[in-house]
């Protein structure tokens, strides 16, 4: 606009929004950018590049804002790749792929490389505001300042260059000079280059002005109109020197420091805005230091609102006020309180004690044990390994915004065995993806679906990666998105601790922003936050605090061992450090109880964490969630008092009486902070629906109600042939479409179009009747080439309607399917569960994982899905293949009765466009209930036409209640019908006895009229 040459969109997808031009972003060699005119750089010797840009989304590696250079094969006329960037100025959204990072780099003829970076929190979908000045008044060198949203970021860097050496012929938004840097997701609502350094006052008066309207200053006085209509200001007189608010601080002050000119106290801290700026304080932020004392709550401490550490003692102002320590004298340091200490003494079950803050611990998942005074762990997949799970909020409940004193430290003795298992934890207390409440996990594997990332979290890991003489120690707060902050740190551990035990302490004062991580009594990392973005203990999303787990699910769990772990409300002192680690675990003195101001039983930790009251006894007694468990006994219980059912098992609270033994489904057994209490990968709540014991890992709640053995005699299975189920009794399977074979003990399909070629039609509403369900198969997938081609695709294909042979099908909506291929890439399979019918409508999740395929080498293959439709919320879904958990615990909104299984079919899908599957189908079988791992791992090393576990039913007791009749009780399943026969010796026929029993529950009951003389009969049933 103002210089006459245009900009071009090269590239398809790009759109107008009519203020902005959006680009999609993507791959180098097809995405759009905006290409702008060459030389726009090189020819000046000062200048300013200005922009408005909103990032769409992340996930586009080294996205550029701006890159004005060259390449090595020179001008680029047109997407594509092949090129690597060696002459360039350039401002990037994200380095590599975090988008909490930006990078300015000056590069000229590929020398090496001058530039800096800044970490600010993300800003995604909303509009951000850059400046970046380039001053090369002087040969030799150019000084850089970059803004951010009015914030000077960068000051007065120095590059060892010139403008001129600029070969500036590709100058691009949205586009890197590196082809194998992804383009932006973005949009532009404004671009501008200067020829001058615009000075501090016209940068904010543009921002204040904003994209599409150049600073306008009327009266002369140093404000933009803009800015004095905004703030009632008159843009037609001078009134730079006014002070309506009377608060010391000029109208042009006002603008020059971003405060409000009719608010004397623009952040409410207690301060005028003149006295800050007066004082260097800053008049937009509370706590300029950011040390938890408001900068009015400093003025009389004595304290230095500037500095959150007065007394340099490490111990930040805020917190050592908390604690009743002078912040003026740096030898008046907090006492630290013992708020929890866990010595593993137990020697059996998954509870481990708090012997200070009555907070316990749970063991999930397999493969521990209790001896010695510790808690050993196998280590392995966290899809089913073992970790200790600590109650939520730990860590943030120390923070000075939740009542606690802005300080804490942990401490532990703990052994690592060995370094297979890559990035395992020793500590790692935080949150997962998608975050927030959704972010905490009750079991192994990714139960909450959100994925493989940690959000918040402290973590020490064990090592790094695979490296046994190094360990990494991380505070971080990315929950919720943008990041605050981080502290990072790799430390050098001796490489004979491998196997022995060690001492481990992290202190971390939230006031001071001061960290330090000690080992064996000595200190052998420090790190301190951004002062300008303080990280704040309270921040935390604490709801996954383990022992030997990582959030991130992709790590591997520990190989290794503690004897003691221990969490304080303050900061350890070296000296204690070292008078600990002399001591060893368990030979400290038992500190006294946590903290309870109003004697009530409730921790002043717990009442703080859960929003009650630390100065009223009433809390104790009441029930905040409803469940009929007062809040005293869900803090013994170590359960949520603002939850009924803590973990989203489906079991409330006041059930789960985490004693290890089941009584009833009154009276569990289980934990309430565990989904899977006894680890067999079965939820508490579907064992107890199933009639198994959820507190033993022996007991499975499967039982099998469906059996098709595809066994007919080999020859051709012409449409409308069946194959029987053998076991429950249902119709038979049957053979739709042209083209199948039986082979004797399987049914071959030749996969094709759904218009015509076979497939296997199963009854209707086999699984939706379940609370929770189980398929297994086994199948040998022929060949590829059949797109989307489904192994089993259980729902309807559109409008709730049954389709009853090939051709007829629309676009799925209800259904649980297996694919044999995800498009057309058969070393992918995915599971998926969704729901697109009813009131309110469900989406669903999928998961999808990696398998061997060879074209031309079929392999016979064992399947299992497993869902729980028990839990509280969706249902838990488990695949394994060939014996082995790929999907542990993945969560879905659907439940297994919000589908309409009206299609449940073997080879085809439920989209009519999807191709059928050429395959051969071995065995199917459907169980209600979850197989656990042992079964399943039996079944597969079985094969199909085993004998099929013996997870039926049985007769359980028969009592003679009188001379005249007897009483016989069977294990059932709800809706089918049952016969009582008798024989008096197993030899003679046997015959009917009474009228059929039609079940209500999982249990059943006869009375049968007998002789008075009779002293010896037989009984049966038989199910219908």
């Amino acid at each position: 606009v103002a210089g006459g040459e245009a900009a071009v969109i090269l590239g398809g997808g790009a759109t107008f929004t009519g203020t902005a031009v959006n680009l999609p972003g993507g791959g180098s060699g097809t995405a759009p950018y905006v290409d702008l005119p060459n030389n726009l750089i090189s020819p000046l010797t000062k200048a300013t590049i200005e922009g408005w840009v909103t990032v769409n989304a992340t996930g586009n590696n080294w996205a550029r804002f701006f890159d004005f250079g060259s390449n090595d094969v020179g001008e680029i006329f047109a997407p594509g790749t092949g090129f690597t960037g060696n002459n360039y100025i350039f401002l990037t959204a994200a380095t590599d792929g975090n988008y909490s990072t930006q990078q300015l780099e000056f590069r000229v003829d590929g020398a090496t490389t001058t530039g800096f970076r800044v970490d600010r929190p993300e800003i995604i979908g909303t509009q951000l505001y850059f400046v970046v000045t380039l001053d090369n008044s002087t040969p030799g060198s150019t000084i850089v300042n970059y803004w951010r949203n009015n914030e000077h970021i960068s000051i007065d860097q120095v590059f060892p260059y010139d403008l001129n050496q600029l070969i500036d012929v590709n100058n691009w938004l949205g586009r890197s000079n590196w082809s194998n840097d992804a383009n932006l997701n973005g949009q532009y609502n404004e671009f501008r280059i200067y020829d001058e350094v615009l000075s501090e006052d016209q940068i904010f008066a543009s921002r204040s002005s904003g994209p599409d309207t150049l600073v306008a200053d009327k009266d002369g006085d140093g404000m933009p109109d803009g800015w004095e209509t905004a703030n009632g200001l008159n843009p037609d007189v001078n009134d730079a020197g006014g002070d309506p608010d009377a608060d010391a601080l000029s109208n042009l002050n006002e603008y020059r420091n971003n405060t409000n000119p009719n608010v004397a106290d623009t952040d409410g801290d207690g301060v005028k805005d003149g006295a800050e700026v007066t004082a260097k304080t800053n008049p937009l932020n509370p706590d300029t230091d950011g040390d938890g004392l408001t900068d009015s709550a400093e003025i009389p401490l004595g304290t230095d609102p500037k500095n959150r550490d007065t007394d340099l003692d490490l111990n930040g102002d805020g917190s050592e006020v908390a604690s009743g320590s002078n912040p003026l004298d740096k030898n008046s340091i907090p006492t630290p309180r013992l708020l929890h200490r866990y010595s593993f003494g137990e020697t059996s079950g998954r509870k481990i004690s708090d012997a200070v803050g009555g907070a316990p611990a749970f063991i999930s998942g397999n493969g521990f044990s209790l001896e010695g005074g510790s808690l050993n762990l196998n280590g392995g997949s966290p899809a089913t390994a073992a970790y200790a799970a600590l109650p939520a909020g730990v860590i943030s409940n120390n923070g000075l915004a939740k009542g606690g004193r802005g300080a804490v430290s942990v401490e532990g003795w703990a052994t690592v065995n060995s370094t297979t298992n890559g990035w395992a934890r020793l500590v790692d207390f935080g949150s997962s993806n998608p975050g927030g409440a959704a972010g905490a996990i009750f079991a192994p594997g990714d139960w909450n679906g959100g994925g493989t990332n940690g959000l918040d979290y402290l973590m020490i890991s064990a090592y790094t990666g695979n490296n046994p003489l190094e360990r990494r120690v991380e505070l971080r707060n990315d929950d919720p998105a943008p990041a605050n902050n981080a502290i990072v740190n790799n430390v050098v551990v001796p490489a004979e601790q491998l196997g022995q035990q060690f001492h481990f302490v992290f202190t971390y004062d939230e006031s001071s922003g001061h960290m330090s991580y000690y080992e064996n009594g000595v200190e052998v990392s420090t790190a301190d936050v951004d002062a300008t973005r303080p990280l704040k203990l309270s921040d935390l999303n604490d709801v996954n605090n383990w022992l030997g787990r990582s959030n991130f699910t992709v790590d591997a769990n520990l190989d290794g061992s503690f004897s003691e772990f221990r969490i304080y409300d303050n900061v350890l002192p070296l000296e204690t450090v070292t008078a600990h680690f002399t001591a060893g675990p368990d030979a400290a003195p038992a500190p006294a109880a946590a903290p309870d101001s109003d004697s009530d039983g409730l921790p002043d930790w717990f009442e703080r964490a859960y929003g009650f009251n630390p100065a009223s006894e009433a809390d104790a007694t009441a029930d905040a969630d409803g469940d009929t468990l007062s809040n005293r006994d869900e803090a013994l219980r170590g359960s949520n008092p603002r939850v009924a059912d803590t973990d989203g098992d489906g079991l409330s609270d006041a059930v789960e009486t985490n004693t290890g033994t089941y009584v009833s489904a009154t009276d569990s057994g289980t934990s309430p902070v565990s989904y899977d209490s006894d680890g067999d990968s079965a939820g508490d709540n579907a064992e107890v629906v199933a009639g198994s014991n959820p507190a033993n890992a022996a007991s499975v709640p499967a039982k099998l109600v469906h059996q098709w053995h595809f066994n007919n005699a080999a020859g051709d299975a012409p449409s409308d042939s069946t194959s029987p189920d053998t076991i429950g009794g249902a119709e038979s399977a049957v053979i739709l479409g042209e083209g199948a074979l039986f082979t004797g003990t399987g049914v071959t399909i030749p996969g094709g179009s759904s218009a015509s070629a076979a497939y296997v039609d199963l009854p209707n509403n086999l699984i939706s009747p379940l609370p929770s369900g189980t398929i297994e198969l086994w199948v040998t997938i022929n060949n590829g080439g059949n797109g989307w081609a489904r192994i089993l695709d259980f729902g309807d294909s559109g409008g709730g309607n049954e389709v009853t042979g090939p051709g007829g099908a629309g676009n799925g909506n209800d259904y649980l399917f297996i694919s044999g291929t995800v498009d057309q890439t058969y070393t992918t399979n995915r599971v998926e569960l969704r729901n697109e019918t009813g009131s309110p409508t469900v989406q669903g999740n999928f998961f999808d994982y990696t398998v061997p395929f060879t074209e031309g080498e079929p392999e016979q293959v064992h399947y299992v899905v497993s869902v729980d439709s028990t839990v509280t919320g969706g249902s838990r879904v488990n695949v394994w293949r060939n014996g082995q958990p790929i999907v542990v615990n993945g969560s879905t909104l659907v439940k297994l009765a919000d589908l309409n299984d009206v299609n449940n079919w073997l080879g085809r899908s439920n989209y009519g466009n999807d191709a059928n599957l050429s395959a051969t189908y071995h065995e199917l079988r459907i169980y209600s209930g979850i197989l656990d791992n042992a079964a399943v791992a039996k079944n597969f090393a079985d094969g199909p036409e085993a004998a099929a576990p013996a997870s039926d039913f049985s007769i359980t007791g028969i009592t003679r209640v009188s001379p005249t009749l007897a009483r016989l009780t069977w294990e059932s399943e709800a809706g089918k019908v049952y016969k009582v026969q008798s024989s008096p010796n197993l030899q003679a026929p046997w015959t009917d006895v009474g009228a059929a029993v039609t079940a209500t529950g999982n249990t059943s009951q006869a009375d049968i009229p007998v002789s008075a003389a009779v002293t010896r009969l037989f009984y049966r049933i038989q199910r219908q």
